[in-house]
């Protein structure tokens, strides 16, 4: 006898989405509901699946003081699992901690949400039966170790471990909370760990499985490609099966475009177009950010005055009301000129002075110090990262050397 469940984490609902005053409002609004569309087809596939139970490893919510809208809307998909007999094992993380009690009493009776402290709660069916075993968050900073307080429970078919944490041996961009090693996890000699923080799909082990499904729904260009779930089957003759389950309403993507072979701007925009339309997903919406590299003569063309952002509103025409949108968030201006920079280099020429002031300029601090030590324009301000600075330079460099360049022509350099 065997059981099969859904395993979600980081569904994020009542997400803000800030930053999209530059889309257009009918995209805007569609983005911010897809943490609640994503939900909600979590919900049919679980239901179509005919799955025993779901287990939420945590951040149900976006924050600890989820709107009323949010609570209802996830009560009712929760009423539509108890009308189909399923059950739902939730704990609460670093982001709607200490909801435990207030959500005990508000959502249907098929739904466990898990205490403060590491507990067992039992799932039966036909003779099988299984101990999941979970914490809630009592507070958004948590850094105890936690796993340290799990303990096997006998008398049970399989043992699930929910855990929204940290995991040490190999993460390096998020919050450090509720911590473990890989380790920790399989020292319990559980048959599955469903695990939550972290918002891109990992497997950090295959027997047992230990799993980050990553979130539901992306919430940032951080959170490129696919978005979803895990139905699991765990079956002690068969083993475990795990199968992956999309269900995000909203991908994000950042694509990489070289347009080395691209020599006009008509031939630019006919690329993009085509670009474009590869990136479109059925009935899904696309939000992307391209980065154009590469060697090309467009360079002159995307260092003029505001030739990106026309190139940008020819590609979101007849984008806004389309179900399945591909909209242009930005598009990054990473070309090089054609010219060889090397050679230039080694010329007593101006241009050749221009280069190598630039290969010995690191930072451009000093040149920004009056601006940000303004008292009026410094509190707008934000400092630029060693990335961002590079950038400046590399664009400052390029937009000389074609300035100067077609000043050469004409005669002014000689």
């Amino acid at each position: 006898m065997g059981v099969t469940f859904l395993h979600a984490a980081d569904l994020h609902l009542d997400r803000p989405f800030k930053g999209l005053s530059h889309v257009p409002e009918s995209l805007s609004h569609r983005i911010r509901q897809s943490t609640f569309t994503a939900f909600q087809q979590l919900i049919t596939a679980a239901v179509e699946h005919k799955v025993d139970f779901v287990v939420i490893a945590g951040d149900l919510f976006d924050g600890h003081h989820p709107s009323l809208r949010a609570q209802r809307f996830a009560q009712k998909q929760f009423q539509r699992l108890a009308k189909n007999d399923i059950s739902v094992y939730l704990v609460l993380g670093n982001h709607d901690f200490g909801l435990h009690q207030r959500l005990e009493q508000t959502f249907p009776e098929n739904v466990h949400v898990f205490p403060e402290d590491v507990s067992v709660q039992s799932f039966q069916k036909e003779g099988t039966t299984v101990h999941l075993y979970g914490f809630s968050y009592p507070e958004r900073h948590l850094k105890q170790r936690k796993i340290d307080t799990y303990e096997k429970v006998d008398h049970a078919d399989f043992h699930i471990g929910i855990l929204h944490g940290y995991h040490e041996d190999g993460q390096d961009d998020h919050d450090v909370y509720a911590p473990f090693h890989l380790q920790d996890l399989l020292d319990k000699q559980f048959d599955y760990w469903a695990l939550g923080h972290i918002h891109q799909r990992q497997m950090l082990h295959d027997d047992p499985p230990v799993c980050y499904p990553g979130s539901s729904q992306g919430l940032s260009i951080k959170e490129t490609g696919e978005k979803g779930a895990h139905i699991v089957n765990l079956d002690h003759q068969y083993g475990a099966a795990i199968q992956w389950l999309p269900v995000h309403d909203v991908q994000w993507t950042d694509p990489v475009v070289d347009v080395s072979q691209i020599q006009t701007a008509e031939q630019l925009s006919e690329h993009l177009e085509q670009i474009k339309e590869q990136l479109r997903q059925p009935q899904t919406g696309v939000l992307a950010r391209i980065t154009l590299t590469g060697a090309s003569p467009i360079k002159r063309l995307l260092l003029e005055p505001y030739h990106l952002q026309d190139l940008l509103d020819t590609l979101h025409e007849g984008e806004e009301e389309a179900p399945d949108f591909v909209w242009i968030l930005d598009c990054h201006d990473a070309v090089v000129p054609e010219y060889d920079r090397e050679a230039l280099k080694n010329t007593n020429h101006f241009l050749g002075d221009l280069v190598r002031l630039r290969d010995t300029t690191e930072t451009i601090d000093d040149w920004l110090e009056p601006l940000y030590q303004h008292k009026r324009a410094g509190r707008y301000l934000a400092s630029l990262n060693q990335q961002e600075q590079q950038e400046v330079l590399d664009e400052a460099e390029a937009w000389l050397i074609e300035q100067l360049s077609q000043a050469g022509e004409g005669g002014a350099l000689d």
